[in-house]
């Protein structure tokens, strides 16, 4: 490992291990094609090698944003990286709006979302239509629809849990505590009244043996044996509109709103997903094309 990197990685200790790790990888694969340290090397041999070895453009705005950010630590200088670095944000937008306008002629609508998400629910498929139901509702990542189900609020103790409580009164709140952005927006708590997900919820907690041994939790195998991390994207899909991801879903919610005028709709997709505005906009909204910041 070169000096440099360890320089780097002491200096910003407060960055995300997952950050670091990504960042690590690309500064090795630079490496590759280098003679010398990042710092030391020329900015054309840089730019020429990241150029070679990148796939997409996405790729290759990865590999030039670790170079600068190793180059400027070490007060390098970095002006034909950034400038190559800006037309490569150009090709990232210009691909984005591609894909988005095939995804806008090929992905289906969301009253066919609903149709799937109802359908669920009268096959008696309870817990597909929990996971639906929320996707739709809230505008969730996987990773927020690990969910345990429990009766009251005293029984959601678990400070990095997500969880669906079946409260007395006939509301059901929905509380994430571990989701992607939870870190800028924090808890976050949507109650509401629904008689089918009340119902569902029921079943499905009846299927699994009950609550007699704590909660019950939403994505699961066999008797209750909660899934891992790495499972969850998977099991969602094969649950969801013809294997569509969840990123998928938000597209077709975000591209249902006809005008980036009506703020009060975006807004409201906004907070449930905890996205900012702009990267709303600008990653899911596919009948817009790239929105200048």
């Amino acid at each position: 490992m070169e000096r440099e990197w360890d320089e780097y990685v002491d200096a910003h200790a407060h960055l995300a291990v997952k950050t670091l790790q990504t960042y690590k990888h690309s500064y090795l694969k630079l490496m590759e094609g280098l003679d010398h340290s990042m710092a030391k090397s020329n900015q054309k041999d840089i730019l020429a090698y990241a150029r070679e070895v990148s796939k997409t453009p996405n790729t290759h705005a990865q590999l030039l944003n670790v170079a600068l950010q190793i180059r400027r630590f070490h007060n390098e200088p970095t002006d034909m990286m950034v400038n190559a670095r800006d037309r490569v944000k150009l090709e990232i937008d210009a691909r984005r709006d591609q894909i988005n306008k095939v995804k806008l002629d090929t992905l289906p609508t969301l009253p066919v979302l609903k149709r799937h998400m109802n359908d669920l629910y009268l096959n008696g498929e309870f817990r597909d239509y929990i996971i639906n139901y929320l996707l739709i509702t809230f505008n969730t990542r996987n990773k927020d629809l690990d969910v345990a189900i429990v009766p009251s609020k005293r029984d959601a103790t678990d400070p990095d849990m997500n969880y669906l409580i079946l409260r007395p009164a006939g509301t059901l709140s929905y509380v994430r505590r571990s989701y992607k952005t939870v870190g800028r927006h924090g808890v976050k708590e949507n109650t509401f009244k629904s008689t089918k997900v009340r119902k569902a919820a029921e079943a499905f907690i009846n299927a699994q043996g009950g609550m007699g041994n704590g909660p019950v939790y939403l994505l699961s195998t066999g008797t209750n044996k909660r899934i891992g991390p790495d499972s969850i994207q998977k099991f969602i899909r094969a649950r969801t509109y013809d294997g569509l991801s969840e990123g998928d879903y938000n597209k077709i919610a975000v591209s249902t709103i006809d005008h980036v005028g009506d703020f009060a709709a975006l807004k409201r997709v906004s907070k449930n997903r905890g996205t900012e505005l702009g990267n709303l906009i600008e990653h899911y909204h596919l009948s817009f094309k790239h929105v200048e910041t």
